[in-house]
């Protein structure tokens, strides 16, 4: 352990070294002697407080204990993110913290501050960093490391923030004339596969990870249909475990998307001997999801329309669907085709269309 002793600007002196990774800094001391002479103890005092503790108490081992809960719940992927929202705002400000200190009123008004004034990140990642935090303090509520009192704390400071992320976050619909604009001026650049790729997203419904997750072993050419099977992870890593059990499904596409679909693929395996391993190895579109992200926003600045995100495309999909329907059997074939519940289609899209049929039963 280095042996730090350093004179503070209002001439006091005070001990800054490390222990096991952990910074120490202890402040006080009326000269750099008496530092000196009391460093050993001081140290051994600060150890008792913030290492020796009994172990329900500390932040670091709570923390561990909730990473090791997750794993057990969620992906790796998922988990890893969670590390890095801890790591990137928290940590430095938690580390060594006993458990009742980290959720007292005033600490949680400081990070709330933090988070809203970051001017860094949009609103869905605000709430994205806020919501690990709130899962984290449910979990410490459920393990008796926290009081119900201090669980009530954090929801009520954090609430206003999760009500401006509902609002935030209503994804837009996508006229057709701006997805012809769109297609047009990819069309223009001769880019073909991103072309096709656009009407995927947009006839198809497909989420960005199952899109760049295809493989030509999932295109059904006979039937006319496109296997949701698969999908690319941001780290480059294709995996057959989807979102959800109703995400395996399998979608219709028209004949003329089949004749693009059916032209790329030869050009692309005329000179390629064609196994079923072979099929099952090929992406279809070989994108990365930031490269595909760029591209897109690229060609939306060109085609002078708003710039959309991918999974607005799937919204617009959703919602063209929901419009369709005229019973119950079209809401049950759309959600299967939409890789949702029933419930959650008609929670989330048929209800986005109640202006329309208000107007359509009542005030026609």
């Amino acid at each position: 352990m280095h042996k730090g002793i350093y004179k503070a600007k209002n001439g006091t002196w005070y001990i800054h070294t490390t222990y096991k990774g952990k910074s120490i800094t202890i402040r006080g001391f009326y000269s750099k002697k008496d530092a000196d002479e009391n460093y050993d103890q001081a140290i051994d005092k600060w150890k008792r407080t913030h290492i020796d503790t009994t172990s329900t108490g500390e932040y670091e081992q709570a923390l561990n204990e909730y990473y090791s809960f997750r794993e057990r719940q969620i992906t790796k992927q998922s988990v890893e993110k969670i590390r890095t929202h801890f790591r990137t705002y928290w940590n430095k400000i938690f580390c060594h913290q006993p458990i009742k200190n980290i959720f007292v009123v005033q600490r949680l008004k400081i990070l709330y501050d933090n988070v809203i004034n970051n001017q860094e990140l949009n609103d869905r990642k605000k709430y994205n960093v806020v919501r690990c935090f709130l899962d984290f303090a449910n979990y410490c509520y459920l393990t008796k490391h926290i009081s119900e009192d201090m669980f009530k704390e954090v929801k009520v400071i954090f609430q206003p923030l999760k009500e401006n992320k509902q609002v935030q976050t209503n994804k837009r619909y996508i006229q057709q004339s701006h997805v012809n604009a769109l297609v047009s001026v990819i069309d223009s650049h001769d880019d073909k596969t991103f072309s096709l790729a656009i009407s995927v997203l947009y006839l198809g419904g497909l989420r960005i990870s199952e899109l760049l997750g295809l493989t030509y072993q999932d295109i059904d050419i006979q039937n006319n249909r496109i296997n949701i099977r698969r999908q690319l992870l941001t780290t480059g890593e294709i995996t057959t475990t989807l979102k959800t059990k109703n995400s395996y499904r399998s979608v219709p596409i028209s004949s003329n998307f089949l004749n693009k679909l059916e032209q790329i693929i030869h050009n692309r395996l005329k000179n390629i001997v064609i196994s079923s391993n072979t099929l099952e190895q090929i992406r279809v579109f070989e994108y990365s999801h930031t490269d595909f992200k760029r591209k897109l926003k690229r060609y939306e600045e060109l085609a002078g329309i708003p710039t959309y995100s991918c999974h607005e495309f799937r919204h617009s999909f959703c919602t063209n669907l929901a419009s369709k329907c005229t019973n119950i059997s079209d809401v049950v074939y759309c959600s299967k085709i939409a890789g949702h519940t029933t419930s959650l289609f008609l929670n989330t899209y048929c209800k986005a269309l109640d202006d329309e049929l208000e107007r359509k039963f009542f005030l026609t």
